[in-house]
């Protein structure tokens, strides 16, 4: 997109952000989506287990998956656009290789536990039509 600041901002406000972008032909409007607050997504995470955001972003939270599932739904959203130790330092100040980690046994697991899946499924189709 070329433009000005205040241009693209109002291009992505007026035609990108709330919009579900599920065509295969404009896999680029993906891209300029942006970052997702890991705020916001604790809160999505946290309603959809009824537990308290806050209590989700503390690195030693007794809600193991729904952590689990905070900090696959923060990659998944904003791996292109954050470094992972940034990423991580906003999920309770876990390194880079943790998120990683984290993802590849979270994604394990979904193979393994149907119903976990169906629910990360559907946290990411909110977080995206948001």
């Amino acid at each position: 997109m070329l433009g000005t600041d205040s241009f693209i901002e109002w291009v992505k406000k007026t035609f990108i952000d709330g919009k579900a972008w599920t065509r295969r032909d404009q896999p680029q409007v993906r891209s300029l989506r942006g970052v997702i607050p890991v705020g916001e997504i604790a809160r999505v995470v946290g309603e959809e287990y009824g537990v308290k955001p806050e209590e989700l972003l503390k690195a030693r939270s007794p809600h193991k998956e729904v952590r689990r599932v905070l900090i696959e739904m923060s990659y998944l959203l904003n791996m292109s656009y954050r470094p992972l130790e940034k990423l991580g330092g906003e999920l309770g100040g876990i390194g880079g290789a943790a998120v990683t980690n984290n993802h590849m046994r979270l994604e394990k697991q979904m193979l393994e536990d149907r119903k976990l899946e169906k629910r990360a499924k559907q946290i990411h189709n909110k977080l995206v039509s948001v």
